[in-house]
């Protein structure tokens, strides 16, 4: 087994991420992971939990990026008044917070899914990951915002946050798949049959109510 060289990444470039070349490796049956020819089921698994775990990796950056905000929201003053007195300030302040929340409790649930062996892991799974990437980039453009020039200096630390946040939206996953997992599942569970009883009732409505 030989390593590539680490690729020069936007973000998350204190985790090097290359190329894993495998030539004539032999793993012995001792080493196997799962029951023999069931690797791609195996490998379902364990992307699932990895989905779930971005919503653990969210929850602890938010709580550091609420951090920086609050103390610069509280120290930056404009028009008299710190600017936390100004209400679409708060705003931000507020989604980071239900942001962190959401992402952290998704994930708990997710992971007592798959303790108890419930079929919704998977889509659960991908609930988590959908939401704690799409908040994360979110918050920490609105942090960059709340910092102004300062948040967008590559001098300071506040601009790596969103470095990192994007790369959530494509690892493990990206957010066009974790999409279009929870849709299947919705799909799954409004056959075409059951569609077509829905559409009938409202035409039986329509024409009731006419």
């Amino acid at each position: 087994m030989t390593t590539g060289q680490p690729e020069d990444l936007l973000g998350q470039r204190t985790s090097p991420t290359g190329s894993i070349s495998l030539d004539h490796v032999t793993v012995p049956a001792d080493r196997v992971i799962g029951a023999v020819g069931d690797g791609l089921t195996t490998l379902y698994s364990f992307l699932a939990f990895d989905r779930l775990m971005y919503g653990i990796v969210a929850g602890t950056q938010l709580e550091a990026m609420i951090a920086h905000a609050m103390h610069r929201v509280q120290t930056r003053w404009a028009f008299g008044v710190p600017i936390s007195e100004h209400q679409l300030i708060q705003d931000k302040l507020v989604d980071m917070k239900v942001t962190m929340e959401s992402s952290r409790w998704l994930a708990y649930s997710t992971a007592a899914a798959l303790i108890d062996h419930d079929p919704g892991f998977s889509v659960r799974a991908s609930c988590t990951k959908l939401t704690a990437s799409e908040g994360l980039v979110r918050a920490a453009t609105e942090l960059i915002q709340i910092f102004g020039h300062a948040g967008y200096d590559r001098a300071g630390v506040i601009e790596r946050y969103l470095r990192d946040a994007v790369a959530v939206r494509i690892a493990g996953g990206t957010t066009e798949m974790q999409k279009k997992n929870v849709f299947k599942s919705l799909r799954g569970g409004f056959p075409h049959e059951r569609e077509h009883q829905f559409q009938a009732a409202g035409l039986r409505l329509a024409a009731t109510i006419s």
